[in-house]
């Protein structure tokens, strides 16, 4: 699996404190830094946010070819929501 940790493609992270995590998930060739309003207008409203940077995203479209099966990032995405989940009272 390819996750790309650079300065154009990191996860975006806001904490609260709160009971309640919004996970939102970037489009297609897209970073959590296009979904940066949407996260901050639900931090302004207490809840802790998390927008993570979806495997093989972030640079180019080459990355996104490099996917031969797209259930692996199905895979990783049930994964994280479990991940963030277990902490907290509701994942939404």
């Amino acid at each position: 699996m390819v996750v790309l940790e650079n300065k154009y493609a990191q996860n975006l992270e806001i904490y609260n404190d709160s009971p309640v995590c919004i996970l939102i998930f970037h489009g297609l060739s897209g970073t959590p830094i296009e979904m940066r309003h949407l996260a901050e207008s639900f931090s302004k409203q207490g809840y802790d946010v998390f927008v993570p940077i979806i495997p093989y995203h972030g640079i180019s479209f080459d990355h996104l070819l490099e996917l031969k099966d797209p259930t692996e990032i199905y895979e990783w995405g049930k994964a994280l929501i479990f991940q963030k989940k277990q902490p907290r009272k509701n994942l939404v």
